[in-house]
């Protein structure tokens, strides 16, 4: 098993099912890739759901089932690494989509190289695909995709804000896991951990997407009171600091001062 893809999964709409077809459309060997499922503090509803829509896809794509208690993406992301069998780690969110060529394209240029993550291009939508729209992610990706890897992180620094949208080997991962006691900026923080242990960033081809759905009722996209953002950025940037100074001869002070400084640019540019 070459790439293990992890998907938590917390009370999902419909469009669960249309986050897996988009797995079992993938044009990667359907033996080269697992799916681990994480089910995680849903209701009996919801996991019943879970099952049917596995069920029914099991017979296209390798599906792993597992359940956590508590709700939670980095806990169940953790749950996931534990038991992925790939060399190759993969996440993607529930109610997001890939593009069908996504695995094979990461795949094909992670193996060339040795430490390295290999980023996908990256678009947002609501209820479409045929009308999605570029993010911040987006920008940063054609502004490098043509310049080949990079080994500067605080060049793309951008693309360690996101667990998702591309492939990292299971050995830079190595026994480091999310902070379960964030739900919001678990993504930066595990990506900031894991990041001295990236050789270089390589760019996928451009028509290997990974779409992102824009939910209202989405966990990071609540809305929240300025003090309450203010709270949350002065505990997230005292984790950055608490990672850095673990290793500061070993992580980069530059890319650092950024993730640091990062969470409050968000809540004063309000």
């Amino acid at each position: 098993m070459l790439v293990s893809l992890i998907i938590p999964s917390y009370n999902p709409d419909f469009y669960f099912s249309e986050c897996l077809q988009s797995v079992a459309n993938q044009t990667l060997d359907k033996k080269r890739f697992e799916v681990i499922i994480v089910i995680n503090g849903c209701t009996i509803d919801s996991v019943r759901y879970i099952l049917k829509q596995c069920e029914f896809f099991a017979q296209k794509i390798n599906i792993k089932i597992l359940y956590a208690e508590t709700a939670g993406a980095a806990n169940a992301r953790n749950i996931g690494l534990r038991y992925a069998s790939g060399n190759y780690i993969c996440f993607l969110d529930d109610d997001d989509l890939i593009s069908e060529n996504y695995l094979m394209d990461l795949l094909e240029k992670v193996e060339k190289e040795k430490n390295a993550i290999v980023v996908s291009n990256v678009y947002a939508f609501s209820d479409s695909i045929t009308k999605c729209h570029a993010d911040y992610i987006t920008k940063s990706f054609l502004r490098y995709a043509d310049g080949g890897a990079i080994t500067k992180k605080i060049k793309v620094r951008s693309f360690f804000s996101s667990s998702c949208c591309k492939i990292i080997p299971k050995d830079v991962i190595a026994g480091r896991k999310f902070d379960s006691n964030f739900k919001i900026g678990e993504d930066s923080l595990f990506m900031a951990l894991i990041s001295d242990r990236v050789s270089k960033v390589i760019f996928a081809n451009k028509d290997t997407i990974y779409y992102r759905r824009i939910r209202i009722t989405s966990i990071s996209h609540e809305n929240k009171s300025r003090m309450r953002s203010l709270e949350l950025s002065m505990c997230i940037s005292f984790s950055f600091l608490k990672i850095y100074f673990s290793k500061p001869f070993q992580y980069n002070l530059l890319f650092f001062m950024n993730r640091i400084i990062a969470p409050f640019h968000r809540v004063f540019s309000f």
